[in-house]
């Protein structure tokens, strides 16, 4: 691990600047937002409202290009809806710590 003077500070400043935006705008944000499921209204939402973003993420980058390629099989199949089983997991996980306790709490509980 080598420093490079100030500067090397400057990636870990920026993703704790973002952290803390992202902790407490996504919290001010769903907290506006009436579910009648809370946990499972806020994991359903924030991961619908990722879909559009990471689509046009997966086509500027070529992933889009490289379907066409892919080989599907039964046991893909079964790998991608483990992957999506535990991502949702996750996610649930998540959003109920953050809607049990604060925004702070929560960021510094992620970082540790």
């Amino acid at each position: 691990f080598a420093l490079h003077g100030v500067s090397a500070y400057g990636w870990v400043s920026l993703n704790l600047i973002c952290i803390v935006f992202e902790m407490t705008y996504g919290k001010q944000l769903i907290s506006k937002v009436t579910f009648t499921e809370p946990v499972w209204g806020s994991v359903l939402y924030t991961n619908s409202m990722a879909l559009l973003p990471m689509l046009l993420v997966s086509f500027e980058s070529g992933e889009l290009h490289q379907l066409n390629d892919a080989k599907v099989g039964v046991d893909t199949v079964v790998l991608l809806l483990v992957s999506c089983a535990v991502g949702t997991g996750i996610s649930w996980t998540g959003w109920n710590c953050r809607s049990k306790i604060t925004a702070t709490a929560y960021t510094l509980l992620g970082v540790t």
